[in-house]
């Protein structure tokens, strides 16, 4: 408020001035002029399908990665629950699927129909791009999890904030899985129906080992080590 950066997201948990309150008529309609800047904007697309007006903006990435194996587990019931999206016919349908995305063959990862053209090319390009010098600050969601100060405090200063241990307390009270799935509940009374149980469900780590059956969680493991294993103690084995 007064002056601050909005936030055009399509779930946005805060109730930031201007805020862009889903994706406009039409799924889309809104125009990018029609938002003050700074703006923010949450999307899944992979590396290759961000517009060029990014790259040559340079403008700031924030990327976000998680344990393959949990996103496999975290996706199947995302997608069991989200009514816009193809119910999974089984866990072990689901798991097939989803595991062609640990190939970096772009042929075996569209024959297969892996979700957001496979996971592993997605992460790689994003962290390829990264080193690079592209302006992309990555993240993990198990760091965020274990340490989510330290990460906000990192955060804020990639995105030229420098914050203090009181803000970064607060922040991280405010926007920690249990706040924001209060809030999403609440405004779920206020508006009739219920979908915060569509994107807010455990909200921890460790859900492969947890949840899978030993040996699909196993096959997970290692579909996706040797595509992505130099990246996992830095960001989820940690």
């Amino acid at each position: 408020k007064g002056g601050g950066p909005s936030f055009p997201m399509e779930f946005n948990p805060w109730d930031l001035e201007p805020a862009w309150q889903g994706k406009g008529e039409g799924k889309g309609s809104l125009r990018h002029e029609d938002i003050p800047s700074p703006r923010a904007f949450a999307t899944h697309v992979p590396w290759d399908f961000l517009p060029q007006a990014i790259l040559d903006l340079n403008c700031p990435i924030v990327y976000v990665m998680r344990d393959p194996a949990d996103v496999l587990v975290s996706y199947y019931h995302f997608s069991i629950t989200n009514p816009a999206l193809v119910t999974p016919e089984s866990l072990e349908a689901f798991a097939a699927q989803f595991l062609t995305g640990a190939s970096t063959d772009r042929s075996i990862t569209y024959e297969g129909r892996a979700p957001f053209g496979g996971l592993a090319d997605h992460y790689l390009r994003y962290v390829e791009a990264a080193r690079s010098g592209r302006n992309i600050h990555l993240m993990s969601y198990e760091r965020l999890t274990a340490s989510p100060q330290e990460e906000i405090t990192r955060l804020a200063k990639f995105l030229g904030k420098e914050i203090g241990s009181s803000e970064a307390a607060s922040i991280a009270e405010q926007s920690s899985f249990k706040s924001m799935k209060a809030e999403a509940e609440e405004k779920d009374k206020e508006a009739g129906f219920a979908s915060a149980h569509i994107f807010y469900r455990k909200g921890e780590t460790g859900s492969a080992e947890k949840e899978l059956p030993p040996e699909l969680a196993e096959k997970a493991s290692k579909a996706f080590e040797e595509p992505l294993g130099h990246l996992a103690k830095d960001f989820w084995k940690l």
